[in-house]
């Protein structure tokens, strides 16, 4: 409890702008502890391998591959996009995907035709449901069948803090359900007051729209770039908000 208390306060005075000069005792002593904290709390044997257990066993099952092919309107078949999404919603009829939006990006006259492949590479019809310029992402559906159900994501609460480990589910290096691992590195505040979440999980363009999760298998960040080989990702509360108008 001492160890989380000091963190706070640790945090706090980052935040406000007073912190201790680097070379003081005050600020070596948190510094410290705050390095003891994150190798004994957060990145303990045990919370690493929850994780993972939760990740093989749950949140892989939410998880698809999008393959969108844009067509003229005589048909012809111009560009094929792969990406990556995770099943965030579902109701009595319908699976609901979120990705990030350029893969939709499409001009009139051409169409979208989305393909969905699930973790056991069984694919579906999918639809376009919304997109949100604001927000970065957009939402697509697909019809459920009752003999290949799959899993929803679960959606945390709150970011985790900087060096606490992430994972990324996706279609990284052309992989289904490819899994890469890493730390949060940083976070950077975005003009729509939402937070860019920067890691050092090594990803693709392949990966765009895959799912980052917690410590605990919960969605943290949708990757929607790669800055250096490392993901980049909206935030949970951006994600939300996308959800949050949506009629399911």
């Amino acid at each position: 409890m001492m160890r989380k208390l000091l963190f706070v306060i640790l945090l706090l005075l980052t935040l406000t702008g007073c912190i201790f000069q680097e070379n003081t005792p005050e600020f070596k002593q948190l510094s410290d502890r705050f390095d003891d904290y994150q190798l004994n709390d957060i990145i303990d044997d045990q919370n690493f391998k929850s994780m993972l257990d939760d990740v093989t066993y749950k949140a892989t099952i939410s998880t698809v591959k999008l393959e969108i092919r844009v067509y003229t309107a005589l048909g012809f078949l111009i560009e094929t996009r792969y990406v990556s999404g995770f099943v965030f919603a579902q109701n009595q009829d319908f699976y609901y995907v979120m990705t990030e939006i350029s893969s939709t990006d499409v001009s009139v006259p051409y169409e979208l035709w989305i393909e969905i492949t699930d973790y056991k590479g069984e694919t579906y019809r999918g639809y376009l449901v919304t997109r949100s310029e604001s927000l970065g992402l957009a939402a697509i559906r697909f019809a459920k069948n009752p003999l290949k159900l799959l899993g929803v994501s679960t959606l945390a609460k709150a970011m985790p803090y900087v060096g606490e480990p992430v994972m990324l589910i996706g279609f990284v290096n052309r992989t289904n359900n490819g899994m890469r691992m890493g730390l949060v590195s940083g976070y950077e505040l975005q003009e729509n007051n939402y937070s860019i979440m920067n890691t050092s999980i090594p990803s693709d363009a392949f990966a765009t729209g895959a799912v980052i999760l917690n410590i605990h298998a919960e969605v943290v960040g949708i990757q929607f770039q790669v800055q250096g080989g490392y993901a980049r990702a909206y935030d949970i509360f951006q994600i939300q908000a996308m959800i949050e108008d949506i009629i399911i």
